[in-house]
């Protein structure tokens, strides 16, 4: 009998210990649960905040180029004529194209005036200022 009782109480004990477990089961998915819900709403507070932050970034530019463009004005276009030194061998035409303004090019100009030619060298109008 006392065998019986022992077993029966094995089992009683048994029946417990799984209930337990699977209450315990229970609560874990719950926690991690919340713990999940939790972290993924201070992920979207985050995006939620960055979005909000590229949004006014965006409109403070907008109005700094809107008030930059208002004071900016064209440069109109420049030109040069440099005299031959010496005897005139002919005349140079040159402009620089583009995103160039002539001026980059006086270094290369300036030696043709020694050599006899006489430079012409012009910018178109919104030269310099395309790129």
């Amino acid at each position: 009998m006392e065998e019986t009782n022992f077993v029966l109480l094995w089992k009683e004990q048994y029946e417990k210990i799984d209930q337990s477990l699977v209450i315990n089961k229970q609560l874990l998915k719950e926690v991690i649960s919340l713990k999940a819900e939790s972290a993924l709403r201070s992920l979207i507070r985050l995006k939620t905040r960055g979005i909000a932050a590229v949004a006014i970034y965006l409109m403070l530019l907008g109005i700094v180029l809107f008030y930059a463009s208002k004071k900016v004005t064209p440069r109109p276009a420049a030109s040069a004529v440099v005299a031959a030194k010496g005897k005139e061998q002919g005349t140079f035409v040159f402009h620089g194209g583009y995103d160039s303004f002539v001026e980059e090019f006086y270094g290369f100009l300036l030696p043709l005036t020694e050599l006899g030619f006489t430079v012409v060298a012009f910018d178109g109008p919104g030269q310099g200022g395309a790129l």
